[in-house]
């Protein structure tokens, strides 16, 4: 579909002028009937080239029912609103609800494909939202489609794009679902420049997890080891934000299945308290008890995050509280947190003290 360019077709500069026709009698004029677009323009974006090469007249083009996020792209569905993010997952969000929106988002960055050109590709935040990476709401929800371009090379200047212009050096581009994206080492140090050390963390971990079941991402495997990553960052000397990169880097981890399981490591060793072990598999009796997020083995404690689901589902709520009673019988303390209490401005410091002094009082230190 690339290779069209950012220039429209006719049907787009004769939109305006084609709405605000009336009849005489008052009433609002009629479009051409609705005629049903071929197959293969039915289910994602696509330009207008296309579709006068399809066979669409003008006139079709100009109906109402497509959505146009970009000059000469059509959608054949409603694009999302990023304005109403706040209303779709509430205050931090339940994760249905941030799949939600991160899915429509995914939706609005596929929408410039059509008219990127074979100098452009996604980057940063519109790469990091393809890729499934996890964001901060205040990213997730952006309503700029993001692209890099060689530097050199014209940038895009298309309303809702955010272009930026990189180093020939750096440009690296992988292929997703038939999509020019930057590689994954190569988006991890674009998002430098709006991510924090937290942030930056959350995504290192799950680019190098090899969790078949990390929320939200897109590859059943890890999409890039620790090595590349690190290269990639020692590349990145002396551009924007590569020093935030060196010390997140030093802190990502394998093996990690979420992002809040990220948070919670990081909320506790900034708190003084020793680096637990990640996805710590629990033995007793010769069989396996649990899969523990986060488990200190010095004091025999496990740090388990519960998303909304586990709430949600009573299937899960019954689980839960059986695997939670098998834990605490092989002598392991069982700690069970939500998003409330990784939240900074309300439980964090009253889970890190409470963790502290449980590790203490467990270990005859209280």
């Amino acid at each position: 579909m690339a290779g069209y360019g950012g220039s429209a077709d006719s049907a787009d500069s004769a939109d305006s002028a084609d709405e605000r026709m009336s009849t005489s009698a008052g009433r609002t004029s009629r479009r051409e009937p609705r005629i049903q677009l071929p197959f293969d323009l039915r289910f994602a974006a696509f330009s207008v080239g296309e579709a006068r090469a399809a066979g669409i007249s003008k006139a079709r083009l100009r109906n109402s029912a497509e959505a146009r996020p970009f000059r000469g792209v059509r959608v054949p569905q409603p694009m999302p609103d990023p304005q109403f993010a706040d209303a779709l997952v509430g205050v931090r969000g339940a994760s249905d609800e941030f799949a939600a929106l991160a899915a429509r988002m995914q939706e609005l960055d596929r929408s410039y494909w059509p008219i990127m050109s074979v100098n452009q590709a996604f980057g940063g935040v519109s790469a990091a939202r393809l890729y499934g990476l996890p964001l901060p709401l205040r990213l997730l929800r952006d309503a700029a489609v993001h692209v890099i371009v060689p530097k050199g090379r014209n940038p895009p200047r298309a309303k809702g794009v955010a272009a930026r212009s990189i180093p020939s050096r750096f440009w690296s581009i992988a292929r997703l679902g038939g999509l020019s994206v930057a590689s994954p080492e190569l988006t991890y140090c674009l998002l430098a420049r709006d991510l924090d050390e937290l942030e930056l963390v959350q995504v290192g971990d799950a680019l190098l997890s090899d969790a078949d079941n990390y929320p939200g991402r897109i590859w059943p495997r890890a999409l890039t080891t620790r090595e590349r990553l690190e290269a990639a960052v020692e590349a990145w000397s002396g551009c924007t934000g590569v020093g935030v990169l060196r010390s997140a880097t030093r802190r990502v981890r394998e093996c990690v299945e979420s992002p809040w399981e990220s948070t919670t490591r990081l909320a506790l060793v900034d708190s003084g308290y020793p680096e637990p072990d990640i996805n710590y598999c629990l033995v007793s009796g010769g069989r396996q008890v649990a899969r523990i997020d986060l488990v200190d083995r010095e004091a025999r404690i496990g740090y388990d995050y519960e998303g909304d689901g586990h709430r949600t589902s009573q299937r899960q709520w019954r689980l839960d509280i059986t695997r939670s009673r098998e834990i605490e019988g092989s002598g392991v303390r069982h700690v069970r947190l939500t998003v409330a209490d990784l939240d900074p401005a309300a439980g964090l410091r009253t889970f890190t003290d409470y963790a502290k002094r449980l590790r203490a009082e467990r270990l005859g230190r209280g």
